[in-house]
């Protein structure tokens, strides 16, 4: 049905480390001309990694292969219910999107919090609109922006963190095929996200 958000794919972890591939968990060729734009909802993600905070980041994907090259530029913004101020981070030449930092590991206690939120996606493929194709060439393409709330251990205060980036590089609209969402390590069990995209008005 045109105008609203489908479901695409979900991901759930039944064990420490189902879902992760090089500590990513990888949503492979899910981009194509029928959605305007996609959101992925992370119900929970809880990392397996058991010693220290650990970062949490974003890759675009061709094929099977993460785009590792350093394109990615992305700022992002925390608030943290331990202080008024904002804290901000950022960089101009990453291999990655950096999401959320040091989020809290898995120590066995009461207080592993995991993340939740979501990831929003724009620009990665060209659609067809009223008959018009919207692409545009070689240009700078995919934009993301995401809204994350979890546990910095570092900071030892719960924290939302909103960030958003582009890939700063020119390739045409079929290089972008998926994305990889990324751990340090592998998630832990009972991790879980889906993804949707706006499917285009006819």
């Amino acid at each position: 049905q045109a105008g609203i958000y489908e479901h695409i794919e979900t991901k759930v972890s039944t064990t420490n480390s189902e879902l992760s591939t090089s500590a990513s968990i990888r949503f492979q060729d899910v981009f194509t001309t029928d959605y305007i734009t996609y959101k992925l909802v992370i119900g929970f993600y809880g990392s397996a990694h058991t010693s220290g905070a650990h970062m949490i980041s974003f890759r675009w994907m061709n094929g099977a292969s993460e785009i590792t090259d350093a394109n990615y530029r992305w700022h992002s913004q925390e608030l943290s219910v331990n202080t008024s101020s904002y804290i901000g981070n950022n960089n101009n030449s990453d291999d990655r999107f950096r999401l959320f930092r040091n989020l809290n590991d898995n120590d066995g206690s009461s207080d592993d919090t995991g993340l939740y939120g979501e990831i929003d996606m724009y620009g990665v493929i060209a659609t067809v609109i009223n008959g018009t194709n919207t692409d545009r060439g070689d240009v700078y393409r995919p934009m993301m922006k995401s809204d994350l709330i979890g546990y910095n251990e570092t900071l030892g205060a719960y924290i939302r963190s909103q960030s958003f980036g582009r890939y700063n590089n020119g390739a045409a609209d079929t290089n972008f095929t998926g994305f990889a969402f990324m751990g340090e390590t592998g998630e832990l069990a009972g991790t879980y996200m889906s993804l949707y995209g706006l499917r285009v008005h006819a």
